[in-house]
Order: structure tokens, then C-alpha cells, then sequence
């Protein structure tokens, strides 16, 4: 059964628990199965529950006053949070993600045997942010897209169906969340998992909920309908209005898009699609150029400045 071989993972903290409730409200209405799944909320402090989910809230940083809660790092807190799941597979989400269509319950099951089939499995990805670089079709897979082995940020944080020894393999301990998502793109090129997409990227900057259902898709959810500085995106409003959901969005305010990350995407996007015009394999040594020689080149530069500043010549 599922159950035995998934566990949802929220990543929360304990100031965005007003985001809980209206989390679980609308994945309730967008996939009715995540009831019979086991669900952990990595939280601080604070114990979160809802209706008849089944929920667990670790609270690793029960018995810390606030002063050692803001000094113990995110990564330290996820992997003592991530012990709690004991099924091979895990769901990695996060509290402001939202899933915006419902899930097919007979894609899902064939999207798990893709997956079951994956040796070195690492993870796929639920939202369209990734990747930018090309992917590649898979002889025999319906739902995963191969993310190219030297693809910038091949691991990070969105949602995504991880096998969970990977991410706990690849998530170094005593980070912040930003350094961990640099620090675990950087050993995703080393090591040997393998990662997919659940499609294409595409310029198609349409909301998610407000687009056709797709054959060869499972999970819905739009990587520009999140928190932003705090406030709610306005993509927000017409979801939950759809849905019927009441939300005080004075209490957090609402912010937009300026349009300059689409045009960063887009320029990007020419860049990979002309060099993917010109043959694969040129692509891919220019992805290991820029996402894994480079990068080495510069830590081996800074790790040795570090050693003579260590260890100045003596006079």
C-alpha cells in the first residue's frame, strides 16, 4: 500500500502556522488519498492538527528558548525532523506550496511504479521552476523527464517525491535553508542519484489551476503562487476564490511579480535552446563547465587562500 512506502513532509516553521489550516483545507479538496498517508510537520515548538489527517509534529526544538531556537540551523532541524519517516519514499513539500488541481489516484499509482523502477533514484520534481536546461524523455516512462546529470540546481527545495536516504544524504547539517539548497546542488553533482521532472519547462506563465489537466502530469503546483517577503502572492486570490476558502490577506498583505524574473527565465532559456540546437553534447559539457568544473576550481582557490591564512609564513 502506499502508506507503507510514502510519508508527507512539510516544511513549516512556527510563525507561518496561520499557513497550516488553509494548507490542509485545500489539499483535503485536491487529493482526498493524503488522508491515508502518514504526515510530518517540521515545525519548531508548535503542534499542528486537522480534522482526521493523520498528523505528527516531531517539535525537535521542544525544551529551546527563542534565543537557541534562532541559532539552531534549518538543516540541523529538518534531518532531526526527517528521522520520524520510516517509509523509503517521501513527499517533500512546504507550506506555502499549494496544491492547485486534484490528483489522479490511478496516475499516481503508475507514477510510483516509474519510480519504483529507478535505480539511484534521487527525486522528481512537482513544480515547473525546474528545470530550466532541457530535459529528456524516457523510453517506457509516461510521468518522468530525466533532468540532464550537470543541470544548475539538479537538487533543491521544491516539491518533490524524493527516495528519502538521497536527501538526507545530500543535506549537510549546521545550514541555513539557502546555504543547504547551494550546498546540496553541489553534491548532487558528485554523487550519482538521478533526478527527474514531471515535464517540460515552458514560458507558459498561465496560473496552474487555470490550465488543462495533462496526461502525463500528477501533481499541480505554481512555484509563483507562494509567500513573498512575507505577503501573499495575488495569483492566490482567484484560487481560493475558486475554491471557496476565505482568506484575511491584510493580516500578511499582498505583493506581485515585477515580470523580472520572467524575463531572466526567457533569457535563459534562448541561451539553453540554442546550445541544445547545436547538439546535445555540447550542452552537457557546458552544463559540467559552469555547474561542477568551474565551481571546483573556485572551492580548491578559496580552501587554499583559507590554509595560508591559517598558516602565514613564519618571519
Amino acid at each position: 500500500m502506499l502508506k507503507d512506502e510514502l510519508t508527507i513532509f512539510i516544511s513549516s516553521c512556527d510563525k507561518n502556522m496561520d499557513l497550516l489550516p488553509l494548507f490542509f483545507n485545500v489539499l483535503e479538496k485536491q487529493w482526498e488519498g493524503a488522508k491515508g498517508l502518514k504526515i510530518i510537520v517540521n515545525t519548531e515548538k508548535e503542534i499542528f492538527s486537522y480534522k482526521d489527517f493523520d498528523i505528527e509534529c516531531p517539535c525537535v526544538c521542544k525544551g529551546m528558548d527563542e534565543k537557541e531556537i534562532f541559532a539552531y540551523p534549518w538543516s540541523t532541524r529538518f534531518l532531526e525532523t526527517i528521522k520520524s519517516v520510516r517509509t523509503k519514499y517521501m513527499m517533500f513539500l512546504l507550506d506555502d506550496f499549494f496544491l492547485v488541481q486534484n490528483v489522479d489516484e490511478k496516475k499516481l499509482a503508475e507514477m510510483m511504479d516509474e519510480i519504483r523502477s529507478i535505480k539511484k533514484f534521487g527525486a522528481v520534481y512537482l513544480c515547473p521552476n525546474l528545470p530550466l536546461f532541457p530535459t529528456d524523455e524516457i523510453r517506457g516512462k509516461k510521468y518522468l523527464r530525466k533532468v540532464g546529470d550537470y543541470s544548475d540546481y539538479k537538487a533543491q527545495l521544491i516539491p518533490a517525491i524524493w527516495e528519502t536516504t538521497a536527501i538526507t544524504d545530500l543535506i549537510k547539517r549546521g545550514q541555513g535553508i539557502w546555504a543547504a539548497e547551494i550546498s546540496m546542488r553541489d553534491r548532487s553533482y558528485i554523487k550519482k542519484y538521478k533526478f527527474f521532472s514531471q515535464e517540460e519547462f515552458c514560458h507558459d506563465y498561465t496560473p496552474e489551476f487555470q490550465k488543462p489537466l495533462k496526461e502525463n502530469k500528477v501533481f499541480y503546483f505554481d512555484f509563483k503562487m507562494q509567500i513573498v517577503k512575507g505577503k501573499w502572492s495575488k495569483r492566490f486570490i482567484p484560487f481560493f476564490d475558486m475554491l471557496g476558502i476565505r482568506v484575511d490577506y491584510s493580516k500578511r498583505g499582498l505583493i506581485d511579480y515585477d515580470g523580472t524574473e520572467k524575463e531572466r527565465v526567457e533569457s535563459t532559456m534562448a541561451l539553453m535552446s540554442d546550445l541544445y540546437k547545436k547538439g546535445r553534447k555540447k550542452l552537457d559539457r557546458y552544463q559540467w563547465r559552469h555547474n561542477y568544473f568551474i565551481p571546483m576550481l573556485s572551492k580548491i582557490k578559496w580552501k587554499i587562500k583559507g590554509w595560508f591564512k591559517k598558516n602565514p609564513k613564519k618571519g
